[in-house]
């Protein structure tokens, strides 16, 4: 059994959330938050973007709403500061601005790329196994000739399958 996410479960998820998608440094949340490092990493890595997403269809708002809002604010922020910066000659300063953007960046692509486990990669792979009548051993078997073939000839003649079994009538 896996173990519950420690800052899913804090009394002060909202405030660490902000922060972490704030940019604060982990180990400022940390230590302000009595959490370690490692556990605010997993949290923002595999958890915030999808209680962003989930959060969103809630409220029937847009992805941009709310904390992705604050970050595309920050990242105008950071252009901003590095383009009077960059006028004013100030290059360190510049420099210091990109890459705050670089970190805008990063944190956007986290927040909005999805999570895919293994878990989830196994459970699809028996699925479609299932559905096909087939190992999910066989479904890799073929999945990786799909790909060798890829490799030598980038027009793949795609992965055949048997057709799906009907599901018998009960």
């Amino acid at each position: 059994m896996s173990r519950v996410c420690t800052v899913c479960r804090h009394a002060e998820r909202g405030a660490i959330d902000a922060a972490l998608v704030g940019g604060t440094p982990f180990r400022n949340v940390a230590k302000r938050h009595s959490l370690s490092v490692a556990s605010l990493f997993r949290h923002r890595k595999e958890h915030i973007a999808r209680a962003l997403v989930k959060a969103a269809e809630r409220k029937g708002e847009r992805l941009e709403d709310g904390i992705l809002e604050k970050v595309a604010r920050l990242e105008a922020d950071a252009r901003r500061i590095g383009e009077r910066a960059e006028s004013e000659g100030d290059l360190r300063a510049a420099l210091v601005a990109n890459r705050e953007l670089l970190d805008m960046i990063r944190l956007l692509h986290e927040l909005t790329t999805p999570v895919v486990t293994a878990a989830a990669v196994r459970a699809q792979a028996q699925r479609m196994a299932e559905a096909h009548g087939i190992s999910v051993e066989e479904l890799l078997a073929r999945a990786e000739k799909v790909a060798a073939g890829l490799a030598a000839d980038p027009v793949p003649g795609g992965l055949q399958l048997p057709p799906k079994k009907e599901p018998a009538d009960a």
